[in-house]
């Protein structure tokens, strides 16, 4: 590998992914045939969230070479969703969810919340409710995946769900700043009910706790 390569690996070994997609550019543009090199490429701008229409190009030159490419599949749906076309990436998602990447817990979590949160977006809290809770299953110390489910609930209307969910959230990431700020507005907006009671005392609680 040249200067260039080794400078691209080295910033994305350290995380530096916005560092890299410049350098991860220029090499793409100097060998236009290495598809290896798109395939980082399209990773980090994916990872910094940024340019979603040039990661969708991206991915697609690496699948129009290799159309059986899992991670190219799944990171297609990711840059869709990130380009707000959800329709799109749903359809991606559930392609790649018939990938060997499901063999990989890993791959497998971060793909069910993916659809997850696009179905949501699209108001199609079903979809999400089934992945989710497959996915919850499978890892069920991951709090972003209950985060999102717990909004599904609450999208469908099955409250008394989302109450549970929102608990056992908290209880798995109690010192998560992220987690107790979501956890402090979603419990507040729940209908005043015997259930509201004992989240409003929770809240209180977590207050107390917070002090």
């Amino acid at each position: 590998p040249g200067l260039s390569e080794i400078y691209a690996q080295t910033l994305l070994a350290m995380e530096k992914h916005e560092q890299a997609v410049p350098v991860l550019r220029q090499i793409t543009a100097a060998h236009p045939e290495d598809i290896d090199a798109k395939l980082e490429l399209a990773r980090a701008l994916v990872d910094t969230k940024t340019a979603p229409d040039e990661a969708v190009r991206t991915i697609q030159v690496v699948l129009d070479a290799q159309p059986a490419h899992a991670e190219a599949r799944a990171l297609m749906a990711e840059a869709l969703a990130l380009g707000g076309k959800f329709a799109e990436s749903l359809q991606a998602y559930q392609s790649a969810l018939e990938t060997d990447l499901v063999a990989n817990p890993d791959w497998s979590s971060r793909l069910s919340l993916g659809l997850g949160k696009v179905a949501l977006a699209m108001n199609q809290p079903d979809i999400a409710i089934a992945a989710l809770e497959e996915a919850a299953q499978a890892d069920p110390q991951n709090h972003l995946i209950l985060i999102t489910l717990c909004d599904a609930y609450r999208q469908a209307g099955l409250l008394a769900d989302a109450l549970q969910t929102a608990r056992q959230t908290l209880r798995i990431a109690p010192d998560d700043s992220d987690t107790l700020a979501w956890f402090a507005e979603t419990i507040v907006e729940f209908p005043a009910s015997p259930s509201h009671e004992t989240a409003t005392g929770e809240n209180s609680f977590l207050q107390i706790e917070a002090l």
